[in-house]
């Protein structure tokens, strides 16, 4: 295949990705730009935060003065020194209500996913290929689109939470015996190749002589800060060769200690689990991510995501 070169005219870049996107997906256009709107309402709202943080430092600071200087005045007045002690009280209110009012706006707000998209776009995903989920779910009876964002972050949380308690489950008692004992064998191989060697001698280039190899137990090697190597004897690794059953029969049995096999996972199991809770919970991001934008549209506020699944929130899945 022959590969030609497209001229590119003065001043004609091509393509970003995100451009690219939005020429193949024109849906993402107004998802896009509605992400950017609320990024620029918290940013507004950022400012307008630190506006009034800004006004309230100055007025303690002005009030805090006037009293250190009531305070030391030769002209000291009861009346006055109250009134501004009880000006600072008022202060401290206004700013502990500042802060209510900062965090209950985070808390209540779906934040931008301009930052996940920008990061989307610069990778490598963004040169996968893509298909429309077309994403639609069913109102549920009197509910409310940010009603249903708020189920879908519910069912999110029990999800993910049953995720990780199948991805911590312990493996079966089969799985744990094999490890062990695979463990064990691992560990005794050195000395196997060791007690092998002693078998056969080392000839001479001309085979006019020859030497014993003797037995050279295995060593571990550990260096220090200076590179100084110290050799230390492989106890472990003579221990297992010489009582290998001897250590997989007490490792096991330390290890199935108080185990309960009906509470494990083999690997099959734990696997044909994960798959199923990680489908799951992609469904549910993306009718979650579907709610966000109809509550969006009518002009209601969704509350946090539930999740920052860029594909979902485009509504994109891998072709």
């Amino acid at each position: 295949m022959e590969i030609y070169e497209v001229p590119v005219g003065d001043g004609i870049q091509p393509l970003s990705n995100r451009e690219r996107f939005e020429e193949m997906f024109p849906h993402i256009v107004p998802i896009i730009a509605d992400e950017e709107t609320l990024r620029a309402e918290d940013q507004n709202s950022y400012a307008a935060h630190e506006t009034a943080l800004n006004a309230h430092r100055v007025a303690m600071a002005e009030n805090g003065h006037m009293l250190y200087v009531e305070q030391n005045s030769p002209h000291r007045s009861k009346k006055r020194e109250d009134r501004l002690m009880k000006e600072e009280e008022n202060l401290k209110a206004k700013r502990a209500e500042i802060d209510r009012r900062w965090d209950d706006y985070r808390s209540n707000r779906p934040g931008s996913m301009m930052n996940a998209f920008a990061e989307f776009f610069s990778s490598n995903a963004a040169h996968h290929r893509y298909k429309v989920a077309n994403t639609t779910d069913e109102l549920q009876p009197g509910k409310t689109a940010p009603e249903m964002v708020a189920h879908y972050r519910d069912l999110w949380r029990t999800k993910f939470a049953d995720r990780k308690a199948i991805a911590t489950a312990p493996q079966s008692r089969a799985e744990i015996e094999s490890d062990i004992a695979s463990g064990v064998s691992r560990c005794a191989a050195k000395l196997q190749m060791a007690v092998n060697g002693v078998r056969r001698v080392t000839v001479s280039e001309k085979m006019d002589s020859f030497t014993s190899r003797g037995l050279h137990l295995p060593r571990l090697s550990i260096a220090d800060a200076n590179g100084i190597v110290t050799y230390v004897p492989d106890a472990m690794g003579v221990m297992a060769a010489l009582f290998g059953p001897e250590m997989v029969d007490r490792l096991s049995a330390m290890a199935l200690a108080n185990h309960n096999d009906a509470e494990a996972l083999d690997a099959f199991e734990r696997g044909r689990r994960l798959n199923q809770v990680n489908a799951e919970i992609r469904d549910i991001e993306y009718r979650a991510a579907y709610w966000h934008r109809v509550a969006r549209g009518q002009g209601s506020n969704p509350g946090g995501r539930v999740s920052v699944n860029v594909l979902a929130a485009l509504d994109l899945v891998r072709a």
